[in-house]
């Protein structure tokens, strides 16, 4: 990656980091997946297309369409289930 120099409108910048805040990230990974989805012909950044999981069982099974940010909310129950309810 680069390192550069942007002038950024205050409000705009404020959104980034306030977005930053909200998702523990850097202002530079929003700034860098807003751009991301301004430049896709998706108007998504690649890493946040859907995807598919493989998954085995019956010959009928089917396959699980999900996007990453469906699972945030399994994550944070996950992460706080070893301190209690």
């Amino acid at each position: 990656m680069m390192r550069t120099t942007l002038t950024i409108d205050d409000r705009l910048l404020a959104e980034a980091k306030k977005r930053a805040a909200d998702r523990h990230s850097s202002v530079s990974q929003v700034i860098n997946e807003a751009l991301a989805r301004a430049f896709s012909p998706s108007g998504q950044p690649k890493s946040n297309r859907d995807f598919q999981m493989l998954t085995y069982g019956p010959a009928k099974a089917k396959s699980i369409q999900s996007k990453p940010e469906d699972f945030q909310e399994l994550e944070v129950a996950e992460d706080l289930k070893p301190y209690g309810p």
